[in-house]
């Protein structure tokens, strides 16, 4: 383990001096996860001996030269200007208790950012024109290009982080490696615009408080009682990296605050946190909803609640992950994970099921894609939503209580070329009679087709209203590029 005094994290500014014939953009998503060689950092230049005092607290990180694009493609939607500057966390509560103002696991979050302006001038917290989405193999999700770094410098300030690049220059903060020494910082928070976190194993949690173009790849955050990544601003990612063991009242994996907009989870494995793996939206309002999440290629499990819980959330992609083990948990209840770590008491329960959409605040558009989900209690909830559009899913061995999809309380759900096996039903419709499932070409090896509880209508057990045509039409008018 490396103390404050000793932190060998490596600060590089993103150069591309044509050494190399690779390309300057390295398309993150067609690469698939990295090996353990290929997380490793770059040779470093020698370290700078940072004294007995470790590096300056607030100190700055600004990018130069003349590295690739390190921002973050909008989604198919239009940018609409800067995001609001200086946005502090969400405003809202943060999984139960709140991070920008109120408590964040027992202690604040120190105030607000400094206002969007960064120690060098304004920030620039657009969204690069990188031309039309291209497509990934998760279907539905955009490419988002990955700068590559070159050339390292030293040196890693501590506490609140102020690290600022450009589009042609972000910043990085890298380590030795996501399986590296391990470093402490309990809450690191970072502000500022265009800067990656990468190659880092940090035992503790990273609250990021600036305007956007943030992201962290290929590292290992972990064992906090707080959120383990905290997202706010304009075009976010947490890519290839492993969070877990966030275990505090109601804390989450990552967490994408109130307002959050171009957000990218992917490839990632969430597992062991005290909530959920994944979530955004908590009371968050109809004004400040969050809006175009890639949620894609994670393996997610074990966690208290759900792999990913969406509330005031506007449009979210679902694509490509593997959800398994996640079971009803009580609430005001302590509880035991899998491989044996206790928490709580926790406040907050759950019925079990992978995915929930639209719990305590209504969900506007959800596009379900490819996922497989396994040794859960319920695959989906879908408790308040707009529009949910859900394909090729395979929802394998939840036999409890309601099973595959369960719907409680409003929304038109269309599901279709999917399939179900082991489960003790493959929809249930509870309580309220603003529930609407169409239902086309599906498959069903084991257990019941529908169960009814006191209202809600399923229809069109066929192909009458559901089809891969109306699928890539409403994906259109919603996102505003085919999937």
């Amino acid at each position: 383990m490396k103390t404050l005094a000793s932190l060998a994290l490596l600060l590089l500014i993103a150069c591309n001096d044509g050494s190399n014939a690779s390309p300057d953009m390295l398309p993150m998503l067609d690469a698939g996860l990295m090996d353990s060689a290929a997380r490793a950092a770059p040779d470093a230049a020698p370290a700078r001996d940072l004294g007995a005092d470790g590096a300056p607290q607030d100190a700055p990180i600004d990018g130069g030269g003349s590295a690739t694009d390190g921002g973050a493609r909008d989604g198919g939607a239009t940018d609409g200007g800067a995001t609001d500057g200086g946005a502090t966390d969400g405003g809202a509560t943060d999984g139960g208790a709140t991070d920008g103002g109120a408590t964040d696991g027992g202690s604040t979050d120190g105030g607000s950012t400094d206002g969007g302006a960064t120690d060098g001038g304004a920030v620039d917290g657009g969204v690069p024109d990188i031309g039309p989405p291209r497509p990934t193999r998760y279907r539905g999700v955009p490419e988002r290009p990955m700068a590559r770094f070159e050339t390292p410098a030293t040196g890693l300030p501590v506490g609140t982080t102020r690290c600022n690049g450009t589009p042609d220059a972000p910043a990085f903060i890298v380590g030795e490696g996501q399986d590296g020494p391990e470093t402490r910082i309990d809450r690191w928070i970072i502000e500022g615009s265009h800067c990656i976190v990468a190659n880092v194993n940090l035992r503790g949690r990273i609250v990021y408080r600036g305007t956007g173009n943030f992201e962290v790849r290929d590292s290992q955050v972990h064992h906090s009682t707080g959120n383990g990544i905290q997202l706010s601003g304009e075009s976010t990612a947490v890519v290839r990296s492993y969070v877990h063991h966030h275990t505090g009242n109601n804390r989450l994996g990552v967490l994408a605050v109130c307002g959050s907009r171009n957000v990218w989870v992917g490839e990632n494995r969430l597992d062991t946190n005290g909530d959920d793996g994944f979530q955004s939206g908590h009371a968050c309002g109809d004004g400040n909803r969050s809006d175009l999440i890639y949620f894609y290629g994670n393996s997610c499990r074990n966690n208290r609640e759900n792999c990913v819980d969406t509330k005031w959330v506007n449009r979210i992609v679902i694509s490509g992950n593997e959800m398994y083990d996640h079971r009803p948990a009580e609430d005001d209840a302590r509880y035991t994970f899998d491989d044996g770590t206790m928490g709580g008491p926790y406040t907050s329960g759950s019925d079990g099921p992978a995915v929930v959409i639209g719990a305590d605040g209504g969900t506007n558009t959800v596009f379900f894609f490819n996922n497989i989900y396994d040794n859960n209690h319920k695959c989906v909830r879908v408790e308040e939503a707009g529009d949910v559009w859900s394909s090729d899913e395979v929802c394998l061995n939840s036999n409890g209580g309601d099973g595959g999809y369960v719907f409680d309380k409003r929304g038109h759900t269309r599901l279709f070329n999917s399939t179900f096996d082991g489960v003790a039903y493959m929809l249930t419709t509870t309580w309220r009679d603003t529930i609407e499932v169409s239902v086309g070409g599906y498959t069903l090896l084991g257990g019941t087709e529908y169960r009814r509880g006191r209202s809600g209508t399923v229809r069109d057990f066929g192909e009458a209203e559901v089809n891969e045509a109306d699928l890539e039409s409403a994906f259109v008018d919603a996102m505003g590029f085919t999937p």
